[in-house]
Formats: C-alpha cells, structure tokens, sequence
C-alpha cells in the first residue's frame, strides 16, 4: 500500500508548524528581550534609608 499526503494535508501540515514556529518565535522574543529599564524599584524607600545610613557612618 503506497500512501502519500493529499495537497490539502500539506496545506494543513505547513499552516501548522508554521503556527508553532511563529508562536516559539514570539514567546523566545518575549523572554529574552531586555526589560531592565522596565522593572521598577519595589522598595525605594528602603533604599533611601540605607543610603543616608551610610551617608551619616
């Protein structure tokens, strides 16, 4: 028995991984992008207090 893909399974199959590359694409582009300007300092204060502690020592 010789079976082969019809064109329509093809058309499916490249329209498939296509979607999977594009979405791996997406998600690797998202996590490795440099965000570090992005980040806000979650205690600034604190900060403030430890530099006019050493400031004063």
């Amino acid at each position: 028995m010789h079976e082969t893909l019809t064109p329509l399974g093809w058309i499916l199959m490249i329209l498939t991984w296509g979607a999977i590359t594009g979405l791996n694409v997406f998600c690797f582009s998202r996590i490795l992008k440099d965000t570090t300007d992005e980040i806000p300092d979650p205690l600034p204060s604190l900060d403030q207090v430890s530099q006019d502690h050493t400031v004063s020592q």
